[in-house]
Order: structure tokens, then C-alpha cells, then sequence
């Protein structure tokens, strides 16, 4: 944060973002999740935290939401 501004370049802000995008992604394409083997073959390198959306696209929406409660 720079003059009351937040930037999303900085740090591994673009490499949250980019996780919860895929994750997100995922889950709307395969509801009752894709597993942790191929969630960690969509995610690229770089990619950090957000493990909540990980979590959603590997087991599905159900225990996303459940997870939440």
C-alpha cells in the first residue's frame, strides 16, 4: 500500500488473484470437484494462499459451502 492505494502487482497479490480466478473456474465447470492431484496440475507455479478455493475446486461446491458454515 503506496499513498493510500493498494496494488495488486506488488507481492503475490496477482498470484491470489490468479488462484481463486482458476479455482472459481473449476468449480463451475466440475461441481463435485476435480481432486488435489489435478488442482495442483491447473494451478501454475507461482500460484499462492486463497487454499479455501483450492479446497472448493478440489472437493466441490458442496463442502465449499460447508466449509464456510
Amino acid at each position: 500500500m503506496s499513498n493510500g492505494q493498494v496494488s495488486l502487482s506488488a507481492d503475490s497479490g496477482q498470484w491470489r488473484i490468479l488462484t481463486i480466478m482458476t479455482c472459481w473456474d473449476s468449480m463451475l465447470k466440475h461441481p463435485l470437484g476435480i481432486g488435489y492431484d489435478n488442482v495442483s496440475k491447473l494451478l501454475l507455479n507461482g500460484s499462492t494462499g486463497a487454499q479455501i478455493f483450492v479446497l472448493g475446486a478440489a472437493m466441490g461446491i458442496i463442502p465449499f459451502i460447508i466449509y464456510q458454515i
